[in-house]
């Protein structure tokens, strides 16, 4: 019997970071410049604001100080809603994100658009318009999170940012929903910078862990973490918003395997189609299909005299004395030549079952009276019509028909004593047979050929 079981890994708690204005005013200045001039772009992250500050707090921003040249992400301090800056001109969004709930917060900037600016919260269209100033961003500075791009502390985020997103092109709202509750496991175009804050443990110590954040759109960049508490009851990290995990990984695999399979604690006894999620701790899953085939074997054997055969069909068999353990043959039927207990072994796939135990036992039976010369087959080869002549006249009671596999295939009975018997085995197709006459002093077995 074969058992397989299939367990799920468990996934650590949603992770982000807290930022902290009034004592550690931590910030992060990432490897990735801001992009240039005009160009469209979009800016979503999640954050959740629990009390007010009355000083600015930027979220994300890029650029320079100039007129035009900044594009700021951030509260409106003297408010509740998310607004976005470029020096020079703002526009607010409307709902209430300083309310200690988790929010989406996403601002797509297009250059062709009838209205240039867009402000998204949780996936809604709050506020668009055109600003009274050109767009020139700057470029040559980097990209900043929890603090404005001159690091003025006054400036720096108090609140919890988490999936950190910077696209070089203007998402709609339909592609914002689409991705906004669930993290990217393979980084999609345009995707140029993605902080996923999974590096730490919520609320638990994170002494030595890298000063740094991953940009998972671009490894290869240092992004530089500062003021952050590491370590015990004071670390930054913090649990984030329940997202859906990304998909890794999917396949399907096929498993064969005898009577019944437990997975996940679940017994199946019968074929299907078993999906699994290997859950990980940095937000990308693998979906796993398994196509369960369970293999049955039928381990009746049918027992004629001193023939034993099997039902089942399509295996590998390994008959088998039951008195000392030894092989004594390997096809689906067993001619016994002497008296004892037989078993059958059938293997398919992999799977192997054992029949019972079988006695057999010759002390009655005399199996010498038909000599295999004393009769032969007319004709043989032939169509499955024949006549079976007999030397001498003998009681034969009944005959039967066998395949290769030792199955009974047709069967009749006589009634007389006679030196001929016409038989018309219609329907069988081409092959091996053998012919099995039962007579009252004994039987004989012989070999038909079927074209």
């Amino acid at each position: 019997m074969c058992l397989l079981t299939v367990t799920g890994l468990k996934a650590q708690n949603p992770t982000a970071l807290s930022f902290d204005n009034e004592t550690d005013k931590n910030y992060i200045i990432t490897g990735t410049n801001a992009i240039a001039s005009d160009n469209d772009r979009t800016i979503e992250f999640w954050t959740k604001i629990d009390s007010y500050y009355a000083n600015q707090r930027f979220m994300v921003d890029m650029g320079g100080m100039g007129t035009g040249t900044r594009m700021s992400v951030k509260l409106n301090p003297l408010g509740h809603a998310a607004r976005v800056e470029i020096g020079g001109w703002g526009l607010d969004g409307v709902s209430n994100i300083r309310n200690n709930v988790w929010h989406h917060v996403a601002v797509v900037y297009s250059s062709t658009a009838t209205e240039n600016f867009k402000i998204y919260v949780d996936g809604i269209l709050e506020a668009s318009g055109n600003p009274t100033q050109t767009v020139n961003t700057t470029s040559n500075r980097p990209i900043t999170i929890g603090i404005r791009n001159d690091t003025s502390l006054v400036t720096s985020m108090e609140g919890h940012i988490d999936e950190v997103r910077i696209w070089d092109i203007a998402l709609s709202e339909a592609e914002i929903n689409a991705n906004m509750n669930h993290e990217f496991c393979t980084i999609p175009p345009h995707l140029i910078a993605y902080y996923k804050f999974n590096e730490g443990i919520p609320e638990g110590d994170n002494t030595g862990l890298n000063p740094q954040v991953i940009n998972f759109a671009d490894s290869s960049t240092i992004n530089a973490m500062y003021g952050f508490e590491q370590y015990g009851t004071n670390t930054n990290w913090v649990t984030g918003p329940i997202l859906n995990n990304g998909i890794a990984f999917e396949g399907t695999a096929p498993i064969s395997t005898c009577d019944y399979i437990t997975l996940n604690n679940i017994t199946y006894y019968e074929d299907t189609l078993f999906t699994d999620t290997l859950i990980t701790a940095i937000g990308c899953d693998s979906i796993l299909n398994y196509e369960i085939e369970i293999i049955e074997i039928d381990t009746t054997v049918n027992v004629n005299g001193n023939q034993l055969a099997v039902n089942q069909s399509n295996a590998t068999y390994s008959w088998v004395n039951c008195d000392d353990n030894t092989v004594v043959g390997n096809s689906g039927a067993l001619n016994v030549t002497s008296s004892g207990s037989y078993k059958v072994e059938i293997t398919i796939n992999g799977c192997t079952k054992s029949s019972n135990c079988h006695n057999v036992e010759f002390a009655s039976i005399n199996k010498n009276y038909l000599d295999n010369h004393n009769f032969k087959i007319v004709p043989n080869p032939n169509n499955g019509q024949f006549k079976v002549q007999l030397t001498s006249q003998s009681e034969i009671v009944a005959y039967k028909i066998l395949n290769i596999l030792g199955k009974v295939v047709f069967e009749n009975a006589v009634s007389s004593k006679a030196t001929e018997i016409n038989i018309q085995a219609n329907g069988l197709t081409k092959g091996t047979y053998f012919i099995w006459l039962d007579a009252k002093e004994g039987y004989a077995v012989k070999k038909i050929i079927v074209q």
